[in-house]
């Protein structure tokens, strides 16, 4: 019976297990501390004097109240009560204090990395760890190293972690604990991208293809997505999000989210470009991925009203039976095409672009009659504008 504990306890995707057994290993395993600190020091090598340091501690997820006047670094007030950093690395005679905020199989929330960065709440964490005159070295450890939404924090991933593992391990609890977590990371590092003759419904099932739960359904997509980004960054599309939000009948639906520059209005006028993008939805129940063309709520009511209007017309010069059109006039989903089942890897990166060839033109034309001037009539002596 080779079941890892991490399994048999039922932890096997608990973010604060990962946590507390990195905090332990590197509190109590000489050879894992040391390098640790040499992968923090080469990733940001600022850090000075780390590596000879030897008096370390140690604190998980301390709570620190948030301040009134605690602000992120997007100006923005924090929100939340409390702040609690998964790991706090410290010594009470040494500056520096590192802290780590870890994600497993979840994305950061609530701009807790632009909360950690604020001046205000470090001094409140140096304060509660007996630190003075601090400085603070942030990290954002993740699978994949995702990059936080501080730029203050500093990427890595578990693979970095796993660097720190000796190769040969004894069969102490702790070190067994280490040889599953590099089995763990090391099975998610190693998914590749399908095959082209592979069937998706296959490939998108990682219960059948996986052993431990690192390997999920929005990391098949990611590579999935990989070999498409050359192709779709030529029709100007470029990734602007991955993750598993919930969807009303289908639970957490793993998605990639495409846009084009053009399509923000942020860099046009609210008034005549509403913000929207492309989203490539895998469902779980129905075995099958889904495209949709979106709008975003950051548009005004109007502009998008305008926007699903102009859509419509343009749609009429070029009929197609293959998408869904959004019958409610409020609605942020434009149109929706749905891939047949059973599709290879060959046949979906065929079928994508087609699709893509088709809707793209409509998305540019219905921009482009935004943008045309109104013209004015004059009505019961008043000015009326007319899109």
């Amino acid at each position: 019976m080779n079941d890892h504990v991490f399994d048999i306890l039922g932890v096997g995707t608990r973010e604060d297990s990962y946590t507390d057994l990195v905090a332990y290993a590197f509190e109590n395993h000489e050879i894992f501390r040391r390098k640790f600190l040499e992968n923090l020091a080469e990733k940001r090598p600022c850090i000075q004097g780390i590596k000879e340091q030897r008096e370390w501690k140690v604190e998980k997820r301390l709570p620190v109240e948030c301040p009134k006047d605690c602000i992120s670094s997007t100006e923005n007030k924090c929100s939340r009560k409390k702040a609690v950093p998964d790991i706090l690395i410290f010594g009470k005679n040494i500056r520096n204090i590192i802290l780590i905020e870890n994600k497993i199989l979840s994305e950061e929330a609530g701009g807790q990395t632009e909360m950690y960065a604020c001046e205000v709440l470090q001094k409140l964490m140096a304060e509660k760890l007996e630190v003075e005159d601090p400085q603070f070295h942030c990290y954002f450890l993740s699978l994949s190293g995702e990059k936080a939404k501080s730029d203050t924090f500093v990427s890595i991933s578990y693979s970095d972690v796993v660097k720190c593992i000796p190769d040969e391990l004894g069969d102490t609890n702790l070190e067994r604990l280490l040889s599953e977590l590099r089995q763990r990371v090391e099975e998610y590092e190693k998914v590749d991208v399908p095959r082209n003759d592979e069937k998706l419904t296959h490939y998108m099932d990682p219960d059948e293809n996986y052993r431990y739960g690192f390997v999920t359904s929005i990391r098949l997509l990611e590579k999935l997505c990989e070999p498409l980004k050359q192709e779709l960054e030529l029709k100007n599309l470029v990734n602007i999000y991955k993750g598993t939000p919930k969807i009303r009948g289908h639970g957490n639906a793993p998605c990639y989210l495409w846009s084009d520059a053009c399509w923000s209005n942020i860099l046009r006028s609210p008034d005549c470009c509403p913000s929207l993008h492309l989203e490539l939805r895998w469902l779980e129940q129905d075995k099958t991925f889904e495209l949709y063309v979106h709008l975003e709520n950051v548009s005004c009511e109007r502009t998008r009203k305008t926007f699903r209007e102009r859509m419509r017309e343009a749609k009429v010069k070029l009929k197609s039976g293959e998408w869904r059109w959004g019958k409610k006039s409020n609605s942020n989903t434009i149109a929706t095409y749905k891939f047949k089942k059973e599709l290879s890897y060959r046949e979906f990166r065929e079928e994508l672009v087609r699709q893509l060839d088709y809707m793209l033109p409509l998305i540019k034309e219905a921009l482009q009659t935004m943008e045309q001037p109104r013209s004015i009539s004059i009505r019961n002596g008043a000015a009326n504008r007319e899109d």
